[in-house]
């Protein structure tokens, strides 16, 4: 809840992930009824419904997803983005140096692994689906260019050093 009179957020609800699974982020669909929280260490992702009753959150846990399609010991996920027409969901994989796609069921909000793409840089950190849903780029931790990949969502993908220009290029706007 959010005290606009002080400024402050007042704390509601506590979801309890698994014991040293470690929560890094959490998105929520665009129609607000869903919840995923992406965990590091055991490359997963809970999936929540959410509404509100009486005035009061409801999470409920209806799926727990890897993220890979074996086990990596290795890796780590480090963050998600969702497309913006909420079909899928990307998991920037830092160890593997790869982005894992994630399709999306809009009815129900469950996820199932649909394809891994290794990226040019090394132990990504962050990713961004443009507008259009035709690309996402991901930020590296250990690369001196940002950003440095661009990958048509449709299995084709480029490694491209000067993303401005190529966005421009290809009529991509931000």
């Amino acid at each position: 809840r959010v005290d606009y009179k002080r400024g402050k957020l007042q704390l509601e609800d506590i979801i309890r992930t698994e014991l040293d699974a470690a929560p890094r982020a959490l998105r929520f669909s665009k129609d607000g009824k869903y919840c995923y929280i992406l965990n590091e260490q055991t490359n997963t992702i809970e999936v929540y419904t959410y509404e509100v009753k009486g005035d009061e959150p409801v999470f409920n846990q209806i799926q727990v997803a890897f993220v890979m399609d074996e086990d990596f010991v290795t890796a780590a996920s480090s963050n998600l983005g969702l497309s913006w027409d909420d079909a899928y969901i990307y998991v920037a994989i830092d160890g593997l140096n790869g982005v894992t796609c994630m399709e999306r069921n809009a009815k129900d909000g469950t996820l199932k692994y649909r394809s891994n793409t290794l990226i040019s840089g090394d132990y990504p950190k962050t990713i961004a689906v443009l507008p259009g849903n035709k690309f996402y780029v991901v930020l590296n931790h250990m690369s001196y260019i940002f950003p440095n990949i661009a990958v048509h969502l449709n299995y084709q993908y480029q490694i491209v050093y000067n993303v401005l220009s190529f966005l421009q290029n290809n009529q991509v706007f931000l």
